[in-house]
């Protein structure tokens, strides 16, 4: 494939071609997450991984995998991918503060 960038043409091999074609997917796939958070979680929970780097990775990679690899419909695998996501990291938090607190109470 050929590109014209700045007047000069620029050739693509087929890999480079791909890679542009994943890239622009998940910059797709990240709009969706990031426009839908809001919307699929309940206000506190949103309020806590709104700012979550490793969070916001995680959906996306969990709604790419529900949605190609399962099959489930795009609207669905963006909701459940979004809550799945919240709730393992909120989980993760729970268990955090149950150690901390049992390290706590032992000192």
């Amino acid at each position: 494939m050929e590109i014209v960038r700045n007047g000069q043409k620029i050739l693509l091999t087929e890999w480079e071609l791909f890679q542009a074609y994943e890239e622009q997917k998940y910059l797709y796939l990240k709009e969706s997450v990031l426009e839908n958070m809001e919307d699929c979680l309940p206000k506190e929970m949103y309020s806590k991984l709104k700012a979550n780097e490793d969070y916001k990775e995680r959906s996306i990679t969990l709604f790419q995998k529900y949605y190609e690899d399962y099959h489930m419909e795009y609207d669905v695998a963006l909701k459940e991918a979004i809550r799945d996501s919240a709730k393992k990291f909120l989980d993760a938090e729970k268990a955090e503060l149950i150690e901390e607190k049992g390290r706590n109470s032992k000192g």
